[in-house]
């Protein structure tokens, strides 16, 4: 068994990956809702009944399943709202 030297990093801190190290580089992509999203946000407190909590909850349970990523309670709430008042 051989131990391994430290990577020399001068080439990293230029802007470059470490020899071996998996892609780093961020490549700019299609816009995600999240980008289109305003970035000012402001709390709201709000006392919901209890069966439509607890349906807030399941659905954002089966969303995140479905699409294979989390899926927030706020998400879906941000969404339901924005659809009410500006469509």
């Amino acid at each position: 068994m051989s131990i391994k030297g430290k990577p020399d990093i001068a080439s990293f801190i230029d802007g470059g990956d470490l020899p071996g190290a998996k892609n780093t580089k961020v490549t700019k992509g299609a816009k995600t809702t999240l980008d289109s999203e305003p970035k000012a946000k402001t709390r709201k407190l709000v006392e919901l009944p209890e069966h439509v909590s607890q349906a807030l909850r399941d659905r954002a349970y089966n969303d995140s399943k479905k699409n294979a990523r989390r899926v927030t309670e706020t998400e879906i709430i941000v969404e339901a709202l924005t659809r009410y008042l500006y469509m």
